[in-house]
């Protein structure tokens, strides 16, 4: 009997690394998918599209950044964490 041997294929162009620096772990930036990559059809598209540009739109994004910001500023560690950032 043979056995089968599995191999694994590597793309010809692998993806940009995220850290120019040689010493850091090479971890590929992630993907940013959009709704035209996915297989839906046209309605199911146009639809995504549609609540995303009005949640745009509306505010929404604004609305959970002020909401993050807002616990951060509450949050016991804010003066550390800043200070953290600070001096990185």
């Amino acid at each position: 009997m043979s056995a089968a041997i599995e191999t694994s294929t590597v793309p010809a162009n692998p993806p940009a690394m995220a850290s120019t620096n040689p010493d850091a772990a090479t971890v590929p930036a992630p993907r940013k998918f959009k709704a035209s990559d996915l297989p839906l059809p046209s309605a199911t598209r146009t639809a995504i599209e549609g609540l995303a540009h009005s949640f745009k739109k509306k505010g929404g994004y604004d609305a959970i950044r002020k909401q993050v910001w807002e616990k951060f500023e509450a949050s016991v560690r804010t003066n550390s964490i800043s200070a953290l950032v600070v001096h990185a």
